[in-house]
């Protein structure tokens, strides 16, 4: 039962060196290519997922591939080495500031992406925080808010510095984010008893117990010392 609230600890990958004319990408779930022009970037993907992964060069554009044709095609059609290549999380970050720099125009999905990339670095560089907060900014800037799956990415960045000053900043965000009129989620309430749990600061996490305790989707019955504990351990 108490898996159900597990929030899941990605490690972040060591970094590998690589020229941005052979790895800048972006690729979709489904096998569609995109072609990233000077000024936008044109998606075309009816599932409106999309994931960093894999790219080829062609003179002045980059042609943008799915992760599953990269993974079809370990080499080029003359035997050599294919010029596909994934990604490490601070590499994608990368992409994200060379696509700024171009004057490349972003829609949500895209900064859905780049803010996950930084919460998956969070763990072990939490310097990314402040990257992931840059890029949120930029997302109200081209007029895109933020829902309640940003705020928890967002939320979920603080809680992996383990720092405290962070963990006041993400309940914070809760904070603003039910001013606005969003209500909280599991995770959101999973995330902070976690943060809590992480720093022992057990008596600011019964509260939110207690709130996600109300919520439908949650079963009774679950105490808050399994939780806490659970939450600090995982």
């Amino acid at each position: 039962m108490l898996r159900s609230f597990a929030l899941k600890a990605s490690t972040a990958k060591k970094v590998s060196s690589s020229s941005f004319s052979r790895v800048l990408c972006v690729c979709s779930i489904n096998n569609n290519i995109l072609l990233g022009t000077t000024t936008s970037i044109n998606s075309h993907s009816s599932s409106g997922v999309w994931n960093i992964g894999a790219v080829a060069t062609t003179e002045n554009n980059l042609r943008f591939y799915a992760e599953e044709q990269r993974q079809k095609n370990p080499k080029s059609k003359h035997g050599k080495e294919s010029s596909f290549k994934r990604l490490s999380h601070e590499e994608c970050v990368q992409v994200y500031d060379y696509w700024k720099s171009q004057g490349k125009q972003l829609n949500f999905t895209f900064y859905r992406q780049f803010i996950q990339h930084c919460n998956n670095l969070c763990w072990d560089k939490p310097e990314y925080l402040e990257k992931a907060f840059s890029i949120a900014d930029d997302m109200k800037k081209d007029g895109i808010e933020w829902n309640r799956e940003v705020y928890f990415m967002l939320i979920q960045c603080c809680i992996r510095t383990r720092k405290p000053e962070n963990l006041d900043r993400g309940f914070a965000l809760k904070a603003e984010m039910e001013k606005q009129g969003i209500t909280s989620s599991q995770l959101i309430y999973n995330a902070l008893i976690r943060g809590c749990a992480l720093l022992d600061q057990k008596e600011r996490a019964k509260p939110v117990f207690e709130d996600l305790m109300k919520l439908k989707e949650v079963p009774p019955g679950i105490k808050f010392e399994d939780v806490f504990k659970y939450l600090k351990e995982l």
